[in-house]
């Protein structure tokens, strides 16, 4: 077996959080407009997709908050009132934020971010998982409105190779 480059692991996660975030990119871009606004079985009226899109974008402005940051943020979204083009270029924008959070976080001797008890590597794995859960939330939702997402769309978020190459080839964020 023939040995690669080391493994800079600082890249790798700030790359693993560019991944998820392209994930998000790719669901939202096959969303359907009909299913977009519909109410959420089960839920109150209020909640529907882009509520929850916007969701994504607003906890990841909380945590950034929440850990210290407090200039520069980009704005929060309305869930009541955002369409999907903001809420991409909102989602890419904290997606940035993050990224940079992340990025201080590992360059520090203890690895840390500022009020959160653990290192920046689980910081960057709790919001992936949080943002997952709703990525699946998001495909039952779909289905249960009678809207079937394109192959790409249903089974992309899990191609983590090809959205790897999208998030690389991705020009800088805003």
């Amino acid at each position: 077996m023939r040995q690669g480059k080391p493994l800079d692991l600082k890249k790798t996660i700030l790359e693993t959080w560019a991944i998820g975030d392209a994930a998000n990119q790719l669901l939202l871009r096959h969303m359907n407009d009909r299913v977009w606004r519909a109410p959420l079985p089960g839920f109150s009226k209020q909640k529907s997709i882009a509520t929850t899109f916007a969701h994504l974008h607003n906890s990841r402005l909380m945590w950034l908050k929440t850990t210290g940051q407090r200039t520069g943020l980009p704005a929060s979204l309305d869930r009541r009132r955002c369409s999907r083009q903001q809420v991409a270029v909102a989602l890419r924008r904290s997606a940035k934020a993050i990224s940079d959070h992340i990025a201080l976080g590992l360059a520090r001797k203890d690895g840390r971010v500022k009020n959160y008890p653990l290192d920046a590597a689980t910081f960057m794995c709790y919001l992936l998982a949080h943002e997952a859960h709703h990525r699946g939330q998001i495909i039952m939702v779909c289905r249960q409105l009678g809207h079937r997402l394109s192959i790409e769309g249903r089974y992309g978020v899990w191609n983590w190779s090809k959205l790897r190459r999208q998030a690389k080839a991705m020009p800088a964020r805003c």
